[in-house]
């Protein structure tokens, strides 16, 4: 038992030294997909991305349904449709959706298995140049990761380098890490696997 602390202890402080969280985990054993949704006002080339990021961070099996659920969907009724999209080897969503306008604080919404995404509420005041554009698909890598974190219950993180970390406003938002921490890490593929 000591021994095993010691290797997470190990593991965590090199992580953290090496700048190594973003790195692959090992494939997971779960047989369930986490499907990636979006509306067709969200790029196909920015749910590409968010597909690639899950994939690598989690380790699980994805798949994409781009441009599926209308424009303009409030969060709650993108979670309703996207739950009628998914498929028996499903087991979770992420939606990704645009909504202008959209003045809630909270722009994540979980019911069920899915959990929607207002992605529209992360872009910065101004979009001028391809620093702002990179800024900004971070920040929904970020959330994305968070927003899955909330599906599988897990909770917020106090560790500010970690997906989980729940920021206090945007500056803290374009700080934090896009990926779990690997405790966190550890505990979400645990629970994929055990979902399917």
């Amino acid at each position: 038992m000591r021994r095993g602390l010691a290797l997470l202890a190990t593991e965590l402080i090199g992580s953290c030294i090496l700048g190594s969280w973003a790195s692959p985990v090992k494939a997971s054993t779960a047989t369930g997909v986490v499907v990636v949704i979006s509306a067709v006002n969200v790029g196909s080339n920015l749910i590409a991305r968010v597909e690639d990021h899950v994939r690598t961070s989690l380790g699980a099996a994805t798949r994409v349904k781009c441009g599926v659920l209308a424009a303009h969907l409030t969060v709650e009724s993108a979670t309703a449709a996207a739950t009628n999209l998914l498929e028996s080897t499903d087991v979770i969503a992420l939606a990704l959706v645009s909504v202008p306008g959209n003045d809630r604080v909270e722009k994540i919404l979980v019911k069920g298995n899915v959990v929607v995404l207002d992605v529209e509420a992360l872009k910065p005041s101004e979009l001028k140049t391809p620093e702002d554009m990179e800024r900004y698909e971070r920040r929904i890598d970020r959330e994305s990761m968070r927003a899955i974190g909330g599906l599988l219950g897990l909770s917020s993180c106090p560790i500010a380098q970690c997906a989980l970390y729940r920021q206090r406003n945007e500056e803290e938002l374009d700080r934090k890490g896009r990926n779990f921490c690997p405790p966190c890490r550890i505990k979400a593929v645990e629970i994929l696997e055990r979902m399917g």
